[in-house]
C-alpha cells in the first residue's frame, strides 16, 4: 500500500502549499479508501486512518460537514486501532470545526446518499447546472453527471427537479 502512503503525503503537501486543485483531486482519489489505514510496510510507522486525511482535505476545501463526518470516522477507526495520538488528532480537528451549523448534518439529511452525492444533491437542489456543480466541487463535469445519475437511481426520482423537491423536503423535515 505504498500508493496510499504517497497519496496521503501528497494530500498533506497540497494543504501546506494551499493548492486547492490538487487537494480536490486527491480528495476524489482517496474517497473510495476512507475505511483503510495507512500501514505500508514493516519499516514505516502507522500513519493513521485515511479518513483523517480526507477530513483534512475536506476542511481545507471548505466542506465542513464532510470534514466532520470524516474526522468522526477517523476517531472511531483510531480508537479501534488503539492509536491514541491519531484519536487525539481527530478529536482536536472536530473541536476546531466548532459546533455543527445545524442540529442535523448534511449526512443525516440526505441519508440514502454518499457524502459526495449529498453535496451534489444540495447544489442541484439550489438550481446549479452540472458545470456549476463541477466548478464548485472541483470535479469534472462527467463525474457530476455520474453522481446525478446515481442520486436519481438511489432516490428513485425521474429528474433534477424532483431532486430539488426532495432536498427541499428533507431540509424542512
Amino acid at each position: 500500500m505504498e500508493w496510499l502512503l504517497a497519496t496521503t503525503a501528497h494530500a498533506e503537501l497540497s494543504i501546506v502549499a494551499h493548492d486547492q486543485r490538487s487537494a480536490a483531486h486527491l480528495y476524489e482519489m482517496l474517497s473510495p479508501h476512507g475505511n483503510l489505514h495507512v500501514m505500508p510496510t514493516v519499516m514505516t510507522p502507522y500513519a493513521g486512518a485515511v479518513a483523517l486525511y480526507l477530513g483534512d482535505l475536506a476542511a481545507f476545501l471548505g466542506r465542513t460537514a464532510s470534514a466532520r463526518a470524516h474526522y468522526e470516522t477517523a476517531l472511531t477507526s483510531s480508537q479501534d486501532m488503539h492509536a491514541p495520538a491519531f484519536s487525539r488528532r481527530a478529536r482536536e480537528a472536530i473541536a476546531l470545526l466548532g459546533a455543527p451549523t445545524s442540529p442535523r448534518s448534511a449526512r443525516s439529511l440526505l441519508d440514502p446518499l454518499s457524502l459526495r452525492e449529498a453535496e451534489v444533491a444540495e447544489l442541484v437542489g439550489a438550481g446549479m447546472t452540472n458545470r456549476e456543480v463541477a466548478q464548485r466541487l472541483f470535479l469534472s463535469e462527467r463525474t457530476v453527471e455520474n453522481h446525478v445519475s446515481s442520486i436519481l437511481r438511489r432516490l428513485g426520482l425521474p429528474n433534477r427537479t424532483a431532486v430539488a423537491a426532495w432536498v427541499s423536503r428533507h431540509h424542512s423535515a
